[in-house]
């Protein structure tokens, strides 16, 4: 015979299970989430060489302009354009909208145990952090209109590793602006 002790056991694993769930699917406040840190001296001083420019991304299969560093490389992938320059600028964007909520929750069970905590969650934003004791890393996920076109941007799945420079991402992302149409590079 079972007594109540056993089952309290055994129920703990399913309710600690529901509670990751909610917390994973719930919308924050965002008056109560904690602010953004400003950038660092040392940050800005870093970043004081990488002169920000429009970069078009038509050759690429995307029809919009992005604020990158003149030297970033631009490549187009499945569905998405990667614009890359160092360490602290890795940013993809795609066309279209995502459910944040869904990709909430897939941020929390793709992570496992390396999720740490969202540091930012608006409704359109989401700034997380991964990463085991030794080594955090820091993602951005935000869906954002301009005008008509519904867009998404992300960091790469391993993330970056200064919580600025993602800081510096939602800015980048926010600033997407779409043309009318891609136009194919032409030879020459």
């Amino acid at each position: 015979m079972r007594t109540n002790r056993s089952r309290r056991r055994n129920a703990a694993p399913s309710i600690g299970a529901a509670l990751l769930i909610v917390a994973a699917c719930h919308r924050h406040d965002p008056a109560t989430m904690p602010k953004l840190d400003a950038p660092t001296d040392a940050a800005a001083a870093s970043n004081a060489d990488d002169v920000e420019v429009e970069i078009d991304l038509a050759p690429h299969g995307m029809a919009a302009f992005v604020r990158a560093p003149e030297a970033a490389a631009v490549r187009a992938t499945a569905g998405e354009v990667e614009i890359t320059a160092g360490p602290d600028y890795h940013l993809l964007v795609g066309r279209g909208d995502v459910d944040i909520l869904g990709e909430q929750a897939r941020i929390v069970r793709a992570f496992g145990d390396e999720f740490r905590r969202f540091l930012r969650d608006d409704g359109a934003t989401l700034v997380y952090e991964t990463g085991g004791d030794a080594e955090q890393r820091y993602h951005l996920f935000m869906s954002a209109r301009a005008g008509d076109e519904a867009y998404h941007c992300r960091t790469p799945p391993d993330g970056l590793p200064s919580r600025d420079a993602v800081d510096h991402l939602v800015k980048v992302c926010a600033d997407v602006r779409f043309t009318a149409r891609a136009q194919v590079p032409q030879a020459g």
